[in-house]
């Protein structure tokens, strides 16, 4: 063998060598079960490493694997075409980049007509979560509280509106509330304020306390009360700066605080629900109520970086740093500054995540929004403030979720196709070409081997049209091989050497399989531009085939050939 053999042989032998290393994580996710899989999400360690193998793994796609497919509709009623052109295009990139975040494996995320979006997230593990992740606006916005005599006034406002124009439809409930004391709870914090000071008097004494409606006449007493006040009925005082509103008061407070009575409060003033359900402790759940500003002090977009990060203080809790640009650290420092000893809350899409007091002025231009929160809650909270927020309004006009067994079915059918089709085409290989089809049946197996390395290594996705593609594949690397050998046999014919004959015959092949693979090539790169869905799974493992086709017919098949045949004297080949 030739010098520049022996080079392709090493490069060849590289290749499959290669081609082996990628493909192990694979084989090794193949073989974690579901027990293990389950296991994995009370276990960090083990979701860890399973995760770290799946990333380096053939990626599957919602055919094969099952998962979500979402439906979106993006509100752009308001918006000129141009805009509302430019608002679905950035609220496709604004999903795409929180999708890639989340870690679905290779999602799909389209534009259809003027106004929907179709998301697929095959292997999708917690649909709920997903769909809130992709949803919401994450609109963030930082603002003050008010102080507790404009909200005593607002209260009493809205006590006398609400009275005036009608008392709602009492609450039923079998059982007292708590008072103020007895459902306090741990509300969260930042670095930009330490905890509440417990010192500090409950500014909210004169509203009326739920829990100190006599027993003898409980109902009656409790509907003279929500007429006497019917907002502040509904609420629980606990100290400053917010109320608590039980879980099932919570739809009459919102429709309440949206009736045209409300605009008593005037404009200076919003109240907002937290976001997260609190316990009192006795079985019951609330959400916390905050007296806002209605101007931001500072906005969510002026965010540069969210990282989720563990809680030192609270083993088990994590929090979410973030940082803030040039302009938004100065305008944060600005309100920190002029509002040392007030609350400065947390707003996301309208919820309160936490209203920490500020301690001092923050020059930095960094914060902490503390929980407590799982690792789960604060990567999503961090992921959605990393993405940015949605620019138009978005609703899930469909919604599907094809189960792991219909991409089981399809990948054994898929598998058995595959299977039965390079068998019978081995055979026939080996009993036409006798010798030299063991050689192609080898230039075959590694073909597929290199194929799937690829997908491996480059994240690409396998679909079901994909494994379609794999089969037609090795019918075009049999049409190389059957070409190669019928041109050997063609100058075995005409008396020439073995050595020669085969150098001959791969010479006058090389031209035509190149010409032939690259036209097919050029169909498939342009199904890979410009199809969708099942037209792009087939389309790249159809241009990958092609290309390792070629390799292994021209390279590797050759190599094989010489090495088998480099006896000068020999005078047969078994072909």
């Amino acid at each position: 063998m030739n010098r520049s053999m022996q080079i392709k042989g090493a490069i060849c032998l590289g290749v499959l060598l290669l081609s082996v290393y990628l493909l192990l994580p694979t084989f090794k996710a193949i073989g974690y079960g579901a027990e293990q899989r389950e296991a994995a999400k009370s276990d960090p360690d083990l979701k860890a490493q399973i995760d770290a193998t799946d990333a380096k793994a053939i990626r599957r796609g919602l055919d094969l694997l099952g998962g979500m497919y979402l439906v979106l509709e993006v509100d752009t009623a308001d918006m000129e075409p141009a805009q509302a052109e430019d608002a679905r295009a950035r609220v496709r990139e604004i999903i795409s980049n929180r999708v890639d975040q989340f870690g679905v494996s290779e999602p799909s995320i389209q534009l259809v007509g003027e106004s929907r979006i179709i998301v697929q997230l095959p292997g999708l593990q917690d649909p709920e979560r997903a769909k809130n992740l992709i949803g919401r606006t994450a609109r963030l916005e930082f603002r003050i509280v008010h102080e507790p005599d404009a909200t005593q006034v607002a209260v009493e406002k809205l006590d006398a509106a609400f009275r005036a124009a009608g008392t709602p439809d009492p609450v039923d409930t079998d059982e007292p509330t708590e008072t103020g004391d007895e459902a306090a709870t741990d509300s969260g914090d930042t670095d930009v304020a330490v905890a509440a000071d417990d010192s500090v008097a409950d500014p909210y004494t004169d509203l009326p306390e739920q829990g100190e409606a006599p027993t003898a006449d409980q109902d009656a007493a409790r509907e003279e009360l929500r007429k006497q006040y019917p907002f502040s009925s509904l609420l629980i005082p606990l100290q400053f700066p917010y109320f608590l509103v039980l879980e099932k008061d919570v739809a009459a407070v919102e429709q309440m605080l949206t009736a045209p009575e409300a605009k008593v409060i005037g404009r200076d003033m919003e109240f907002q629900l937290g976001m997260d359900l609190e316990p009192l402790g006795d079985g019951r759940m609330g959400r916390y109520l905050y007296p806002l500003e209605t101007r931001v002090a500072l906005a969510g977009d002026r965010l540069t970086g969210s990282r989720e990060r563990p809680d030192q203080n609270k083993p088990g809790n994590w929090n979410i740093g973030f940082d803030l640009d040039r302009k938004g650290a100065r305008q944060f420092a600005k309100v920190t500054g002029e509002n040392v000893e007030r609350f400065l809350a947390i707003s996301l899409d309208g919820r309160v995540k936490s209203a920490p007091r500020i301690n001092s002025r923050i020059p930095n231009g960094s914060g902490v929004i503390e929980g407590p929160h799982t690792i789960a809650q604060a990567s999503d909270l961090s992921l959605l403030l990393r993405a940015g927020a949605l620019p138009a309004d978005v609703s899930i006009a469909e919604e599907r979720t094809v189960g792991p067994s219909l991409g089981s079915d399809s990948i054994n059918q898929g598998v058995k196709a595959a299977m039965w089709g390079s068998i019978l085409v081995a055979i026939f290989m080996i009993i036409y070409y006798r010798g030299t089809g063991l050689i192609t049946v080898a230039a075959l197996v590694s073909n597929i081997l290199i194929l799937m390395a690829v997908l491996a290594q480059f994240g690409l996705v396998l679909t079901l049209p994909g494994i379609a593609g794999i089969i037609l594949t090795v019918g075009m690397a049999v049409d190389a091989n059957v070409l190669i050998n019928e041109r050997v046999r063609e100058e075995l014919r005409k008396a020439k050497t073995v050595r020669a004959a085969i150098q001959a015959g791969y010479a006058n092949a090389t031209r035509t399989i190149i010409d032939a693979n690259v036209t097919t090539l050029i169909v498939g790169m342009v199904l890979w531009n410009f199809g969708s869905g099942p037209v792009q799974g087939f389309a790249v493992t159809l241009c990958i085939g092609i290309i390792t086709s070629v390799f292994t017919a021209l390279v590797l098949t050759r190599v094989i050939t010489e090495l088998v045949h480099r006896n000068a004297g020999q005078q047969k080949v078994s072909i």
